[in-house]
This record gives structure tokens, C-alpha cells and sequence, in this order.
């Protein structure tokens, strides 16, 4: 008997643990819901109607899937729901890139002759890699895709820097904070 309370009593640890080691997000539709700014501010950028935006982002796990989900639909024609449907099944953005014969070079921003922040770095080191052999594989995770594809948002719609954004994105500031701050200024 003491062995089995002993046992969940462990099992209860692992799981408190667990949890409370989790990455928080906000969900998607909590954001991207009918009449909220992201919502609004991502159909006209992605020009996608607005339903559709808050179609997409009910099953993503991340925020900012949503963006790269439109981002790739827009860049190939293809459907969101068709990209979406792909990462709610867990595919990895790198495995849609190439589904989609998209090249993930497309992804980076020019950022001109200044070093990269630590949250980009393994990313555009990549990138280079590339420029230097066209042959190389590029290899990106998930988060640094979805960097990418902000770091672009922000850059050309809001006209911030790109080195700006990197700092903020590398101190920890999330992008729905970032979109929100920039919109509140307009």
C-alpha cells in the first residue's frame, strides 16, 4: 500500500512539474477572434477575409502560426486551410515549405551589416550557408519560422527596423505585444 501512494504521489510530482514548465501561449482565438485588432490588422496585410483569419487560427497551437500560415498561403496560393490542416496534424513548417516547393530562403529579411541577435542567429546562419552554397539544405525550426515570418510582418508593415525587432524578439518581448504596441502608436 505505501508503495502505491508512493507511486502517485511521484506520478503527481512529474505531472505539477510538467505543467508548471510549460511554455505559455495565448491561444489563437483569443487573439485572432471576430472584431479583434490582429484579426483586422492580418486580413488586410494578408489580404485574407476576416472569417477566414479567424478560421485559421482556432486549432493552431501558436499565435503567430496563424501569420505563417497566411504568409505561405499568400506567397504559394495555396489554401490556409489546406497549410493549416498540415500543422494541426504536427508536420513541421520546414516538411510544409517543402510540400509546398517553397523555398525557405524567402523567409529572411535583409538585415544589413550588423550581427544578428541570439534569437536569429542559428537561423540566418543558415541562411548564409545557403547564400554561399545554393545545394545547402536549410535547416529551420518551427520557432525560428515563425520569427521570420513576424520579423517580415513587422518590418513591412510597420516600417520598423529589423534590427529593432530582433533586440526586442531576443529580450523576450512576444510579437502580439509588439503588433499591439505599434498599433496603439498609429
Amino acid at each position: 500500500m505505501k508503495k502505491q501512494k508512493f507511486v502517485i504521489l511521484l506520478i503527481l510530482f512529474a505531472l505539477l512539474t510538467t505543467v508548471s514548465f510549460a511554455q505559455h501561449t495565448d491561444k489563437p482565438w483569443k487573439i485572432y477572434g471576430v472584431d479583434k485588432p490582429m484579426t483586422k490588422l492580418m486580413s488586410r496585410y494578408y489580404k485574407t477575409p476576416e472569417i477566414k483569419v479567424v478560421s485559421v487560427g482556432q486549432n493552431m497551437h501558436y499565435t503567430d502560426d496563424v501569420s505563417v500560415c497566411l504568409y505561405l498561403a499568400q506567397a504559394t496560393g495555396t489554401n490556409p486551410f489546406k497549410i493549416r490542416d498540415w500543422r494541426v496534424k504536427a508536420i513541421s513548417w520546414m516538411d510544409i515549405m517543402a510540400k509546398l516547393k517553397f523555398n525557405s530562403a524567402r523567409l529572411f529579411t535583409q538585415v544589413g551589416g550588423y550581427s544578428v541577435p541570439a534569437t536569429y542567429r542559428h537561423a540566418y546562419r543558415e541562411y548564409y550557408k545557403w547564400r554561399s552554397n545554393k545545394k545547402y539544405q536549410m535547416t529551420l525550426y518551427d520557432k525560428e519560422v515563425r520569427n521570420l515570418v513576424q520579423l517580415k510582418f513587422m518590418v513591412g508593415r510597420f516600417k520598423v527596423s529589423p534590427k529593432k525587432v530582433m533586440l526586442m524578439r531576443s529580450g523576450g518581448k512576444n510579437f502580439t505585444e509588439m503588433i499591439m504596441s505599434e498599433l496603439k502608436k498609429k
